[in-house]
């Protein structure tokens, strides 16, 4: 019993190793980020080590725990591709927030608009590209400037819990119109039900805005690598 239970903490030491590879961080302001590794690897530690989390129990636990380890490793794993674009400039939202307020300005940095959507919609197949994009506004302000704008991309599995946070910068530091996205595709073999996608606007580091979506995923166990049993 000691012994098995030594195993189980070496091999889950061992995944959240080959697990810490496939961080995502957001990198610094520019045009796009890619975020990614190896999922084909992630899977197989994480089937390597559910396999044997059950094989402490029995044979069927050790291939339920294989299944379930395998598509955790493939999520964790998962490639997220982060882009972002000026769409106007900030004296031409100045304006349009000068003809809503009275011809003022505000005292410090606030978002007039931020808008989120998903293509192709909210339902979506196993290996189906998937684009988060989020369109959004910032006036700069009087008494204290933007120094900082980023958006979060939070996405949690079928249990609640969050697998994936990626961070970008938006183009510019400065008041104006911004166009976000964040592109992936949900690995094959992975298991269907509803996945909730959270997104959230930092201005100089506080969260100005957020939004929440939930995605339904439909896998097809056809051709699938492995298969997962979907709860």
């Amino acid at each position: 019993m000691k012994s098995s239970s030594v195993c189980s903490l070496a091999l889950t030491l061992a995944v959240a190793t080959a697990m810490s590879g496939c961080a995502t961080t957001g990198g610094a302001a520019g045009s796009h980020g890619v975020v990614k590794c190896n999922p084909g690897m992630s899977a197989a530690i994480g089937a390597l080590v559910g396999g044997a989390l059950g094989a402490t129990k029995n044979s069927a636990m050790a291939v339920k725990g294989a299944m379930a380890g395998a598509a955790v490793g493939a999520l964790a794993c998962m490639a997220v591709n982060a882009r972002s674009r000026q769409t106007h400039d900030a004296a031409t939202v100045e304006a349009e927030y000068r003809r809503q307020h009275a011809d003022t300005l505000p005292a410090v940095p606030t978002v007039t608009a931020y808008e989120t959507s998903i293509e192709p919609g909210t339902r979506v197949m196993a290996g189906e590209n998937v684009e988060i994009r989020s369109n959004l506004k910032i006036v700069d302000g009087t008494q204290q400037h933007v120094s900082s704008v980023r958006e979060e991309l939070v996405l949690l599995d079928t249990n609640g819990k969050e697998f994936q946070r990626v961070r970008k910068d938006v183009q510019s530091t400065a008041g104006g119109g911004y166009e976000n996205s964040f592109a992936f595709a949900f690995p094959k073999g992975v298991s269907q039900g509803i996945y909730n996608v959270r997104t959230e606007l930092l201005v100089n580091g506080q969260v100005a805005a957020q939004s929440g979506e939930q995605l339904q995923l439909v896998v097809d166990y056809n051709g699938s690598p492995y298969r997962v049993v979907s709860r």
